[in-house]
């Protein structure tokens, strides 16, 4: 499953990669594990890419990026925040992806 996870990750991240030099994943805390060690790995072979992570709980992240925090890809544990930032209109509902589930 972790392995299932940094893949998509890595697929995400490298197609955002190629339009910026920094950037910034919001993450549930309970990704922080996979989340950091991906970062880690994916440093190694960018390094002129910075991933700069965000942990915490799914909807104080939500209500971070609906304010305006920077957030390149937003990764919680709770659908509903994701629909939240929908409603919003800060992400587009056909960038909503499941990444894992439990």
């Amino acid at each position: 499953m972790i392995r299932l996870f940094l893949s998509i990750l890595f697929i995400l991240i490298t197609s955002m990669a190629a339009q910026a030099a920094n950037v910034f994943i919001s993450a549930a805390a309970s990704t922080g594990e996979v989340v950091r060690e991906f970062a880690k790995l994916y440093k190694l072979d960018h390094p002129e890419v910075d991933l700069v992570v965000n942990l915490g709980a799914s909807g104080a992240l939500a209500r971070q990026i609906a304010v305006g925090a920077p957030a390149d890809l937003f990764i919680s544990s709770n659908p509903q925040w994701v629909e939240y930032l929908v409603d919003e209109k800060r992400v587009a509902p056909d960038m909503v992806r499941i990444l894992a589930g439990n």
